[in-house]
């Protein structure tokens, strides 16, 4: 018993129609085009804004900072008031004696 093996699909070469492949439409070149062009902007504006941001993040840290040191001051004033106007002798001891945590004693800016 001999099986016939028959092609899926005949193409005849000598046919132009069918030796050409379909036309190619040029939509799709555009939106590659117009991503990339977004995409550069975005870039772009990013790139400008970064320094904007830096800027602000150092603001914040100095005003943090500035809040520490107000809080200092006020524990500082507390101690020399239950001490007879005594300032503390270090800033060991106004840890210890007033209601201050260790983030208080560390300035957000400093390389840690």
């Amino acid at each position: 018993m001999s099986e016939e093996h028959t092609p899926l699909a005949v193409i005849d070469y000598r046919n132009p129609a069918q030796g050409t492949p379909p036309p190619r439409s040029k939509g799709g070149r555009n939106v590659l085009v117009w991503s990339t062009v977004a995409l550069c902007a975005v870039a772009l504006l990013v790139l400008t804004l970064l320094p904007s941001l830096g800027r602000a993040r150092e603001q914040a840290n100095r005003v943090k900072c500035a809040s520490n040191l107000r809080q200092i001051g006020q524990a500082a004033m507390m101690y020399a008031n239950e001490h007879a106007g005594q300032l503390p002798p270090d800033l060991l001891t106004l840890f210890q004696d007033q209601d201050l945590t260790s983030e208080v004693f560390v300035c957000p800016s400093s390389e840690s």
